[in-house]
């Protein structure tokens, strides 16, 4: 009989709904332009291969990761092809590894992805699916009730390999004692989150002021008072008591326009890199062609003109199509914006994974915030009349959002650079949604 493990596993609902739906998803995950790697077993498995064949294509498409970067789940990595995809990917957009090989041959990222196990205290499993697969979206944030998770037990053996590998907690450098308090912080903030008394960006806003005071408490050696402090505010919070706090901040057009600033250039360079590498990440380049558009009716002609000024009637051009568009999207779909973020902060705000970049809880709040930002920058910006917020155009601007939240830098460089020039104050949180 095959050794097993037995744990203990903590997971949202709609965990056991989603499943892969092959060579029929819009975006399938071996035509993304990003890098796969390969741990140290299943390339072992590679160079003991059988066929000829196999074993020419790995050695002009698998190469070893050298240096400081290399360990045993980063052991090899694919050499994408001309386009940006997998190079075992077949015309049906199958996997060649799985179909002529066996599941067996899977490197641990295609065998998980996008289901993500990590474990935040050591004796219990939290099991979870990452946003940036469309599929993903659609069997977990279109149910209108709250995000609700469960307790399980789950068995497997030994063999099974994608349940092998844990995303870890990581403390901060120097240490910290965030860890300690992680459960009790994600609790609290995924009960502001589905707080529906307050708006949606009140909520974020809401969050931010809290892990403020709980960072503050541990840069001032006293956390030990986290957790009593944590109930404080959950008793003054919940229930909308902050309502009339939040509807007295106002906007302020001058720092609003230089938050824009850096939203439009991170949009102009990730639409640049991704273009021609995979038609499926379209909506950083439909959100600047129809900025192009908006220029040319204004009788404008970007070229030549300095790319803050440009910067300047992008920020004109959101504030335009969010008036027209984004009081409609949260009327109708403000609960599938919540539980993204529920599940973001479930899965991916704690444990705290980007600490080892000096990032307290309070600036993973500023990440957060920036996935809203973008949300409403793409949603409105790229509204078509024709299709309206449809499920498939919200679920295609999602998963690219989540894909640039937690499978590149981008956000975790922002919110450092944030930090770096001091605009990480609440008020900015706050001009970020607006």
């Amino acid at each position: 009989m095959a050794s097993t493990f037995k744990y203990n596993v903590f997971k949202p609902l709609y965990y056991d709904r989603f499943h892969c739906i092959g060579a029929d998803c819009e975006d399938n995950c071996c035509s993304r332009p990003w890098g796969i790697h390969i741990d140290k077993n299943t390339y072992m498995e590679y160079k003991k291969a059988k066929s000829p064949v196999f074993r020419d294509k790995v050695g002009r498409y698998v190469k070893r990761v050298r240096g400081e970067n290399a360990d045993e789940k980063k052991y090899a990595e694919f050499l994408m092809s001309g386009n940006g995809t997998c190079p075992f990917q077949t015309i049906e957009g199958l996997c060649e590894i799985h179909r002529e090989l066996g599941e067996k041959y899977l490197c641990y990222t295609c065998m998980v992805y996008p289901r993500k196990p990590s474990m935040l205290i050591d004796d219990l499993l939290e099991l979870s699916v990452t946003m940036s697969c469309p599929e993903a979206v659609r069997a977990a944030l279109f149910n209108e009730e709250p995000m609700e998770f469960t307790a399980d037990t789950l068995v497997i053996e030994k063999s099974d390999r994608s349940m092998s590998i844990f995303v870890k907690p990581v403390d901060g450098e120097p240490k910290t004692r965030y860890i300690e308090y992680g459960w009790q912080m994600r609790d609290a903030a995924i009960d502001i989150m589905q707080d529906r008394s307050y708006p949606i960006a009140g909520r974020i806003f809401i969050i931010g002021m809290m892990l403020s005071r709980l960072v503050a408490l541990h840069d001032e050696g006293k956390a030990d008072e986290i957790p009593a402090s944590i109930d404080a505010f959950l008793q003054g919070a919940l229930g909308g008591h902050l309502l009339d706090s939040i509807g007295d901040l106002e906007t302020n057009d001058e720092i609003q326009q230089k938050v824009a600033t850096v939203l439009y250039h991170v949009s102009t360079n990730r639409s640049l890199e991704e273009a021609g590498l995979n038609q499926s990440h379209t909506v950083f380049a439909e959100v600047l062609s129809r900025f192009s558009q908006y220029l040319s009716d204004l009788g404008i002609t970007p070229e030549g003109r300095d790319e803050n000024e440009l910067a300047r009637h992008f920020f004109s051009f959101i504030k335009q199509k969010s008036g027209e568009h984004w009081g409609a999207f949260l009327s109708s779909w403000e609960f599938v914006l919540e539980n993204y973020l529920v599940n973001y902060i479930f899965s991916e705000m704690f444990p705290l994974n980007f600490h080892h970049k000096g990032l307290n809880p309070y600036h993973h709040t500023i990440i957060l915030t920036e996935q809203y930002a973008f949300l409403k920058v793409l949603l409105c910006g790229n509204f078509d009349p024709g299709e309206g917020f449809s499920i498939a155009f919200i679920a295609r601007t999602i998963s690219q959002v989540a894909e640039m939240s937690q499978h590149s830098k981008d956000l975790l460089e922002i919110a450092d650079f944030y930090k770096t020039v001091g605009i990480d104050g609440l008020s900015y949180l706050y001009q970020l949604m607006m």
